[in-house]
């Protein structure tokens, strides 16, 4: 595809930007916490924001892998910022937010993946707002012992993204494995009771439909309760190229493919994100 060839419409978003959004944008900036909302520059940004919605970032904004189709930066991270829990849950006070998300960025330098950051978290969240609903959405934390410590804190939704399918992974995501993936999903299901595990898959990296109903079977049978499928979008000229853009219509082919596997929540359209109305999962 030319990396110039215009959107189709249903890709154009025009998002308003009303009062309450512009506070909680400057809030942001003044507190120097990570939302993917912005550093990911999602298209649902001011939907999910109106309803009191965010999807924060954990550990940084650096990470130790490098896939090329991601925003996120690769470098050597900074030292973990230890007062970011408490941050983020005097911003979930002051906003008044009633859905979380919590996500970071690939953390290999440090022992435990990252996992005791999520854990502090979400225990400082459930101080100011105990039956709030949060999601996760975690990167390899390598050990299996650490997924253990994280499913105690009993979170709503666990998601592990496996992003694309299998054939692409050395070209998209060269430094992890599809089948890793689909280890940490069937660990994640088999450990726990009553939390709904997720993941979520880009369209238009380079791969046909049936390769992409062929990923969904093996999330199905790794046991996700949930899928999203939503269409990749290059951040830059620099990132990995899109391939093609899918129709809404292949989209709604996905979904229906996805609940004829027997799976909870199947959500797949052109402008889908990994937390695009997650709360309409609980």
């Amino acid at each position: 595809m030319n990396r110039k060839e215009r959107k189709p419409e249903w890709l154009i978003t025009k998002g308003v930007l009303d009062s309450s959004v512009i506070q909680m944008e400057k809030k942001l900036s003044s507190t120097g916490i990570k939302t993917v909302c912005r550093e990911a520059a999602c298209p649902n940004r001011c939907e999910c924001w109106k309803h009191k919605s965010f999807t924060f970032i954990l550990l940084g904004n650096d990470c130790t892998r490098n896939c090329p189709f991601c925003n996120i930066d690769y470098v050597k991270p900074l030292p973990v910022d230890e007062s970011e829990p408490e941050k983020i849950a005097g911003f979930v006070k002051e906003m008044d937010i009633n859905h979380i998300v919590l996500t970071s960025v690939t953390r290999d330098d440090i022992p435990d993946g990252g996992a005791s950051q999520f854990i502090r978290t979400i225990r400082e969240i459930r101080k100011i707002k105990k039956d709030i609903p949060i999601e996760l959405l975690i990167p390899d934390f390598g050990d299996f012992g650490n997924y253990v410590e994280v499913i105690k804190e009993n979170p709503s939704i666990i998601g592990h993204n496996i992003e694309t399918v299998r054939r692409l992974y050395p070209a998209v995501r060269p430094r992890f494995k599809y089948d890793r993936c689909l280890e940490i999903i069937s660990f994640l299901k088999s450990n726990s009771s009553g939390i709904y595990i997720k993941s979520a898959i880009l369209a238009g990296l380079g791969e046909s439909a049936v390769e992409i109903k062929s990923a969904m079977s093996d999330l199905a049978q790794a046991g996700c309760d949930i899928i999203y499928a939503g269409q990749y979008l290059a951040p830059s000229m620099k990132h990995y190229p899109v391939d093609r853009y899918y129709t809404p219509d292949e989209f709604a082919d996905l979904q229906d493919y996805g609940k004829s596997l027997g799976i909870k929540s199947v959500v797949c359209a052109p402008l889908v994100r990994s937390s695009y109305r997650s709360w309409e999962n609980l």
